[in-house]
């Protein structure tokens, strides 16, 4: 008496592939999902395309598995970008409007921070090192 074999699961076919490249799609939509860069409600999806190729007396087939995603696009960024010209005609670009003066001299957050961790610190030392009192 000959074994049966077991019936086929898809999970057997090309050692488990189909079931790798469903799960990598999975774990990508959900990657895309959690990015705050996206539209959170967009709705994604898996295509797992599966192709047949008989063998031309019917005894077998080849496979032919293509997982694809359809996910959410990064979601769309704004800015504001100026634009000046110069006395001899040259067109320039830039990210803050040249006709505004500058606020604390031109000096990001942090460079005024730190002047003024340093400033403070200085101080402290010409005081002989003595705490503030309030």
């Amino acid at each position: 008496m000959t074994p049966k074999n077991p019936p086929l699961s898809i999970a057997d076919i090309a050692h488990g592939e189909i079931v790798n490249k469903l799960n990598n799609a999975l774990v990508e939509a959900a990657a895309n999902i959690r990015d705050p860069n996206t539209d959170a409600t967009a709705k994604r999806k898996i295509v797992l395309t599966l192709t047949l190729d008989p063998a031309k007396d019917r005894s077998s087939f080849a496979t032919d598995i293509k997982c694809e995603t359809k996910l959410a696009a990064p979601a769309s960024t704004e800015a504001i970008v100026f634009i000046s010209q110069k006395i001899n005609g040259e067109i320039v670009l830039s990210v803050r409007d040249e006709r505004q003066e500058p606020l604390f001299n031109g000096e990001t957050r942090e460079q005024r921070d730190q002047r003024d961790r340093q400033q403070a610190a200085q101080e402290r030392r010409e005081e002989g090192g003595a705490p503030a009192h309030i």
